[in-house]
């Protein structure tokens, strides 16, 4: 586990961030929720995100495509670059404008979702 928040997210940072710790700061809980997976047993992250965000289950974005780089793409809209990454024990967790992130699973693919 890393000993502290910048050591565990890699930062990509784009408008209309002006710096990292406004990104961080923005972003805290979702990256401290994931940071906390682990410590959860870190079995399905997907569960685990949906219980600290506190709205009910997550809902599965479809018929986007996800890059190993983490770029995301859905029909008719441009390509999004993530702001953060952060890797656990399924993979690599990926977060983009918005509150959208890509949440890695047990079987390799990633669960697309809105956490705004």
């Amino acid at each position: 586990m890393p000993n502290n928040i910048l050591d565990a997210v890699a930062v990509n940072l784009q408008p209309p961030f002006r710096n990292k710790a406004q990104l961080l700061r923005t972003y805290r809980f979702l990256i401290n929720w994931a940071l906390d997976f682990e410590h959860s047993g870190g079995e399905d992250m997907v569960k685990h995100m949906g219980k600290c965000y506190g709205f009910g289950p997550l809902r599965r974005w479809k018929g986007g495509s996800l890059s190993d780089d983490g770029t995301l793409v859905f029909p008719g809209d441009t390509a999004k670059k993530p702001l953060l990454t952060m890797e656990n024990s399924l993979g690599t967790v990926f977060m983009y404008k918005w509150g959208v992130v890509a949440l890695p699973m047990k079987n390799g693919e990633h669960f697309i979702t809105l956490m705004d």
